[in-house]
């Protein structure tokens, strides 16, 4: 199962589906996600908790340790089926509206044939699996 930044952040801000989402990690036999995802997330913690760059990425890295949530590095393949994500799907495009995030995890998702574990409208109006 690949972990999409929104989730990750509806964990933090322990949103009504932070429980399903942390039941879903645990019971996945490898929960992934990526440096893009990684990014956001952390990107979203210094936004909501005003912290510095090094203290919010310490707090994802040992969150993603904690959920055991391994790193898959975007390979030229996953980089490729996000730009088909973004043709197909992307904003301006679209009504699913998916941006770079959004599409990376698409595509990681998708050369993985993993299911994507997200919140929020935009995955929903793609055809990407949902676990």
């Amino acid at each position: 199962m690949f972990i999409d930044a929104s989730a990750l952040v509806a964990i933090l801000n322990e949103e009504p589906e932070a429980l399903l989402f942390l039941r879903l990690i645990e019971e996945a036999c490898l929960p992934v996600t990526s440096p893009v995802a990684t990014f956001e997330t952390v990107l979203a913690v210094m936004r909501i908790t005003g912290w510095d760059a090094g203290a919010a990425q310490d707090f994802v890295t040992e969150l993603l340790a904690m959920l055991g949530i391994a790193q898959e590095p975007v390979t030229p393949a996953i980089a490729s089926e996000a730009v088909s994500a973004f043709a197909r799907f992307g904003k301006g495009r679209h009504p699913a509206a998916l941006n770079l995030g959004d599409c990376f995890a698409y595509g990681a998702a998708r050369t993985l044939g993993a299911a994507l574990l997200f919140t929020g409208d935009d995955f929903s109006r793609t055809d990407i699996a949902r676990p």
